[in-house]
C-alpha cells in the first residue's frame, strides 16, 4: 500500500531503466546551466524528450539541508565505489520498473528497503573512512 500524497508529485510518465551512458556527466552539465537561470525557488526538475519521455530528474536541495546532501552523496559514493552493490541495484531497478511502469509511488516503496540498507553502508564507510 502506498501514501498517495507521496507519488502525487511524480507526475504520470512511466519508470524507464536505461544503461549507463557515459554522456550523462556533459549532459548534466549543459542542463545545469539551465536550470541555474530558472526561478530559484523551484527544487524539483523534469525535463521530456519529443516522445514524452522523462530525459532528466533534477532534485535542487540547498546546502543548508546536510543531512540530505550527506545521505545522497554517500549512496552515490558508495555506488561508483561497490561495483556489485551497484550491479544488484540496477537488477532491482529493472524488475521493479517492469512491475510498477505506471506507478512511481509503488516503484520507490519496493526500492526502499534495498536503498535504506545501501544508503547506511554508505554512511558507515563514509564515516570510517
Amino acid at each position: 500500500m502506498t501514501d498517495p500524497e507521496r507519488g502525487a508529485h511524480l507526475g504520470q510518465d512511466r519508470i524507464l531503466i536505461l544503461p549507463h551512458d557515459p554522456r550523462w556527466p556533459r549532459m548534466f552539465e549543459e542542463e545545469r546551466a539551465r536550470i541555474e537561470a530558472a526561478v530559484p525557488s523551484r527544487r524539483y526538475f523534469r525535463k521530456f524528450g519529443p516522445h514524452g519521455e522523462r530525459t532528466h530528474q533534477i532534485h535542487l536541495v540547498e546546502r543548508t539541508d546536510r543531512g540530505w546532501w550527506d545521505r545522497h552523496l554517500a549512496f552515490r559514493d558508495y555506488l561508483r565505489a561497490q561495483s556489485e552493490t551497484a550491479r544488484e541495484y540496477g537488477r532491482l531497478k529493472l524488475d521493479l520498473a517492469a512491475r510498477f511502469r505506471d506507478d512511481c509511488a509503488g516503484y520507490m516503496d519496493a526500492k526502499a528497503e534495498l536503498v535504506g540498507s545501501i544508503e547506511r553502508r554508505a554512511l558507515d564507510a563514509r564515516s570510517s573512512g
